[in-house]
């Protein structure tokens, strides 16, 4: 018997996140659209944002 997918706290804290900060949610999507637009090779962009976190 398949059970009905439940909200987990990350999907909560997720919400809550773009709920409290919309400004800086969009900052950081039209951040991450600049890099794949950006023509520097994915490996490299994928490092940086390790790096970052």
């Amino acid at each position: 018997m398949a059970s009905e997918p439940r909200e987990t706290d990350h999907d909560t804290c997720v919400a809550n996140r773009h709920a409290l900060v919309p400004e800086a949610i969009k900052a950081m999507m039209a951040l991450e659209q600049s890099f794949m637009t950006s023509g520097l090779d994915h490996s490299l962009l994928e490092l940086v944002k390790y790096r970052v976190s």
